[in-house]
């Protein structure tokens, strides 16, 4: 007797149908929410991840503010409310490492804490499946660090150097008609040595002619030498010996002595320059974009409540911000923020300051010592502070200004007032007013700079009186484009043109109170880029015209 078992095609299907299903309800789905967009991590997802977890020790990685900080810090998860939860005790490094401003002076370094001990108003979410304790800080708990922070103590004074770097260039010419054969050499020599934090600096330049008519002379001139250390605890340069000071306010001298001024090269790239700060609000965790002139220029992700962008590179020359904030639901807001600036414009919370003394040079036959202070601050977005001094013998002169920044453009204005003793022991005083305007508009247009300045008959530059009183006391002939200037105007404008390049057009005129002078320059620049090869042309035109 034979048993036969026959299954048709249905009973087949329901069989393996079945088995899936019994193999699907072993596993353990999890449900994740960095699918979702923005980074509200967890809201609301209790109950698709499952019941807390467990008490105990776990190896995770922390997350602040969707960036990660620590990778495999071995947290404890304790039981509260009588054992119905759990949650993280933080230690205090982890909170060091998330730059938490305000923490407490009697934390033991072993210790740890809730995080609502450590931040009153932090939030936490943890991903058994990932292992990531997310922490969402608050902007205004966080010390905030601009882009490119390198800290001091990572920083190297750098080898034992010696070195030498030059610019030479060969003229050979030669006149067979004439029986003329002339040799001509210039170098420009830039040598240096660094021992520690001490740096020794020279510039010169070595001249040599050669014809067969007047022989042949080498000759060196020493354009200066100096010795210069960094100072980190303040952000500062020292230096000793032959320097400039700096021209942003008073306009630039060549002396010997010592200078002292902020050095921009020891702070991150985020904080050189100018640039405006960009505050919000944020409702969730959101996506902040700015762009300018409709490029993306910054991004990042920020915690809910109010956050503030300090770091942005300096883009003067782009035009206004324009910010985009993309909640966690996907709602989006935007605002603009004015961005233009003159060059006496400094970054909101920076302080610029220089400090001169010593001898101008090229005056060494009278008196000419003198000492210089400069001060700048940026107050906010909108306002910069100027003050300065400049003193010497038998003179003194006092500035006070800032710059206003609208969104009409940024508007820079410096009244300086002089005293001296000049031509036949005659006591002159006076003043001279600076203003500024610069704006670039949404066509790309850039006004770059638009300068007048005034002064009365009465107002002088420090290196006019030296040049004056050398002249009368070695009756050395001098001459000075600023020396009784009256008025001067200038503009520069730019326009980009695309593939097509750039126009550029500057302009200015100057007269004078001596003899009705006036001096007209105009100038038109045109440049752009065909594969690797830059290319440009120039057009310039001078006028001057003497009256009677």
């Amino acid at each position: 007797m034979s048993l036969k078992v026959k299954f048709s095609r249905q009973n087949i299907f329901v069989i393996l149908a079945v088995a899936c299903v019994g193999q699907a309800f072993g596993e353990e789905y999890y449900f994740d929410p960095s699918l979702l967009q923005g980074t509200a991590y967890g809201q609301g997802m209790a109950s698709v991840n499952g019941p807390d977890t467990p008490a105990g020790e776990y190896l995770v990685d922390v997350i602040v503010n969707g960036t990660l900080i620590k990778s495999g810090v071995k947290i404890r998860f304790n039981p509260v409310n009588g054992g119905q939860r759990t949650e993280p005790c933080l230690p205090l490094s982890l909170m060091q490492a998330a730059q938490v401003k305000s923490l407490p002076d009697n934390a033991l370094q072993n210790s740890c804490r809730p995080l609502r001990d450590w931040v009153s108003r932090g939030e936490w979410q943890f991903d058994s499946a990932t292992l990531q304790l997310r922490l969402t800080l608050p902007m205004s708990e966080l010390m905030h660090r601009p882009r490119g922070y390198i800290p001091p103590s990572q920083w190297d004074s750098g080898a034992l150097a010696l070195f030498l770097r030059h610019n030479t260039n060969w003229t050979h010419t030669d006149n067979t008609s004439q029986h003329f054969r002339y040799h001509y050499l210039w170098s420009g020599i830039n040598v240096g040595s660094n021992i520690g934090l001490w740096q020794l600096r020279h510039q010169g330049n070595l001249r040599y002619a050669d014809s067969n008519q007047s022989g042949s002379a080498w000759h060196y001139n020493r354009v200066r030498t100096w010795v210069q250390r960094p100072l980190t605890a303040i952000d500062s340069i020292m230096a000793f010996g032959d320097n400039y000071t700096d021209s942003s306010l008073f306009g630039s001298l060549s002396f010997n002595g010592i200078k002292l001024a902020t050095d921009e090269r020891m702070w991150p790239q985020g904080k050189r320059g100018y640039a405006p700060e960009v505050h919000g609000v944020a409702s969730s965790s959101a996506r902040v974009v700015i762009k300018q002139l409709g490029k993306v220029i910054y991004e990042t992700h920020v915690p809910p409540g109010p956050f503030y962008i300090d770091d942005l590179y300096n883009t003067r020359y782009q035009g206004d911000l324009q910010v985009k904030v993309i909640e966690a639901n996907g709602k989006v807001s935007r605002f603009t923020v004015p961005y233009s600036a003159v060059p006496d414009s400094v970054r909101p919370g920076n302080w610029h300051y220089a400090f001169a003394l010593g001898k101008v040079r090229q005056y060494y036959r009278i008196d000419n010592r003198f000492l210089e202070g400069t001060l700048q601050h940026g107050v906010n977005n909108h306002l910069t502070l100027n003050l300065g001094s400049r003193l010497a013998h038998d003179y003194q002169a006092w500035l006070a200004g800032g710059v206003l920044a609208t969104r009409l453009g940024a508007f820079g204005m410096n009244a300086t007032w002089s005293g001296a003793q000049v031509e036949h022991n005659d006591r002159q005083q006076g003043w001279r007013a600076e203003f500024s305007y610069s704006k670039t508009f949404s066509t790309g247009t850039n006004l770059v700079l638009a300068a007048y300045r005034y002064s009365t008959g009465g107002f002088r530059d420090l290196e006019d009186v030296f040049g004056v009183r050398q002249q009368e006391h070695n009756s050395i002939v001098y001459y000075s484009d600023t020396l009784h200037q009256r008025q001067r105007l200038s503009a520069t404008v730019s326009q980009p043109l695309g593939r097509l390049g750039t126009l550029n057009l500057s302009a200015s005129t100057a007269d004078y109170y001596n003899n009705r002078s006036r001096i007209t320059q105009l100038q038109l620049g045109y440049s752009n880029q065909w594969r690797k090869v830059s290319y440009g042309f120039n057009l310039a035109r001078q006028r001057s015209h003497l009256g009677r």
